[in-house]
């Protein structure tokens, strides 16, 4: 396996076995066949630092009609799509028919926040059954395909976008050189892509070994992203560190000739990057062995637990949850539960671990003595939530980055 920006040798320091899809979720029909596994490892290029996973598994074994994950069922993640919306307007100055385009725009819940009559608005979404959403529920105009230069080509979407928004979409295309050469031929000469993605430094420091999955080809810092898109004759000129997906870097980029000067925020977190010794092998290498000790407390904690008799489920059947699952192998019948709000997810299991999904109703949760929650990044409002819904003896946890009580 070589770099996916550069072609050059990698050096593999992170190795979570072979697992399912994270959103390969199991129908009761097909629960008894075997499911297809892939190699979940991450890698470093000393060249241009860019830390990836194996390319194996094509884009549309993941992204297609069968996908689950509709962005609009989090009111933490819709909120802060509506406050950017509201934000972007004014910062990059935007006025009357200024074209917006969304790649990976799902299911509309970001698009819906701006005016269809000031602004023209496109959703990109490869995904049929969450753009068909958004096409119904907010008569938005979508293509129904993946970003990349033939699709530009096909739709001529040459130099049309003076706003384009690719919200954790960069880590999902394997052909990485394709998918910025493309942002480079959609943006107008004054054009302002928008991008947000969890930044490896926070994965790092905060142990968040459970946000890689197949469909995260990449893990991003912004010294690797600044070589990448200066190879295309584009500059991120703006950051903002924001707490999404247990913090992500939301970077600004334009054509390189045009007048937009590079602020203090990006030398800042380039400075950063630098202190924490994000490059160093030494800093990947004892991240992985930190990740085996979270394996270990957390099957005692289980074990101990179900031993004394506790019933325990697990709450939040994300991507995240299913890799975090897959790695301690934890199984069905050991735990019966998970429960979600997604409609698409419930009735269903999980890959791998074949843990049912149930709607988080009072009948249900009441039957529990511990919830862990396997979105720590939403345990605040996933907590408020079930403090209403379970029995006041029932306790709460997170396992990320250590074993934590949340109630």
């Amino acid at each position: 396996m070589k770099c996916g920006f550069r072609k050059r040798k990698l050096i593999k320091f992170l190795d979570l076995g072979k697992t399912p899809l994270a959103n390969s979720f199991l129908t009761k029909k097909n629960l008894k066949k075997k499911e297809k596994i892939f190699d979940l490892n991450l890698n470093f290029c000393r060249n241009c630092y860019l830390v990836q996973a194996p390319r194996q598994v094509k884009s549309k074994e993941i992204f297609n009609e069968k996908y689950v994950y509709f962005s609009s069922t989090s009111k933490y993640w819709t909120d802060h799509a509506k406050r950017y919306c509201k934000r972007i307007v004014k910062k990059i100055n935007l006025k009357n028919n200024s074209s917006i385009t969304e790649v990976a725009s799902n299911d509309g819940y970001l698009l819906r926040n701006f005016d269809k009559n000031k602004f023209r608005i496109l959703g990109i979404e490869p995904s049929k059954n969450t753009a068909e959403y958004c096409k119904k529920k907010y008569k938005i105009k979508v293509i129904k395909d993946f970003f990349n230069l033939n699709l530009i080509k096909k739709k001529n979407l040459y130099s049309k976008s003076d706003l384009l928004i690719a919200n954790n979409v960069l880590a999902h295309n394997p052909n990485i050189n394709n998918f910025v050469l493309s942002i480079k031929k959609t943006l107008s000469f004054d054009g302002v892509a928008t991008i947000e993605f969890p930044h490896l430094y926070n994965l790092l420091k905060d142990l968040q070994f459970d946000t890689i999955y197949h469909e995260h080809f990449y893990y991003f810092s912004l010294r690797t992203l600044i070589k990448i898109f200066k190879k295309y004759n584009l500059k991120i000129w703006d950051v903002d560190e924001i707490d999404t997906h247990g913090g992500s870097l939301r970077i600004y980029v334009s054509h390189l000739e045009n007048n937009r000067i590079i602020k203090q925020s990006v030398k800042s977190v380039l400075k950063k990057e630098l202190n924490s010794k994000l490059f160093n092998l030494k800093t990947l290498k004892n991240f992985s062995k930190k990740i085996e000790i979270i394996k270990e407390i957390t099957q005692n904690f289980i074990n101990a637990n179900l031993e004394n008799n506790k019933k325990i489920a697990f709450y939040g059947a994300a991507a995240k949850g299913n890799t975090f699952l897959n790695y301690l192998n934890i199984k069905a019948p050991k735990i019966s539960h998970i429960f979600d709000l997604s409609n698409e997810k419930v009735g269903k299991y999980l890959p791998g671990s074949k843990i049912e999904v149930f709607h988080p109703s009072k009948d249900e949760l009441k039957k529990f003595d511990i919830i862990i929650i396997l979105p720590w990044n939403l345990k605040k409002e996933i907590t408020k939530q079930l403090s209403k819904l379970t029995s006041k003896k029932c306790e709460f946890f997170i396992c990320i980055p250590k074993i934590i009580k949340t109630n």
